[in-house]
């Protein structure tokens, strides 16, 4: 089954809490009547779970990079010495 643009817009406001309360009813409405609403919902929460655990595994390597890089370089020395100092 594929899902329409204005279905998965409305499961997302749904999940993000940007309906309204008529429209949360309607939608929640849906939901009973229709099972693979409930399916496409499922398969929508997985898809945003999925995308937040790259979002972080990508910012903790571009962290990690620029930490290495600030660390290879010679001219950050002092810079690294003074946030040890703060740290002792």
């Amino acid at each position: 089954m594929r899902t329409s643009l204005n279905e998965l817009k409305a499961i997302d406001d749904h999940l993000f809490k940007r309906s309204s309360p008529a429209d949360q009813t309607v939608f929640q409405a849906r939901m009973i009547l229709q099972p693979d609403l409930r399916n496409s919902i499922a398969l929508q929460k997985q898809t945003l779970w999925l995308v937040e655990q790259y979002s972080r595994r990508a910012l903790k390597a571009e962290i990690k990079e620029a930490c290495d890089q600030v660390k290879r370089d010679p001219c950050e020395t002092a810079f690294i010495a003074r946030i040890r100092r703060l740290f002792r």
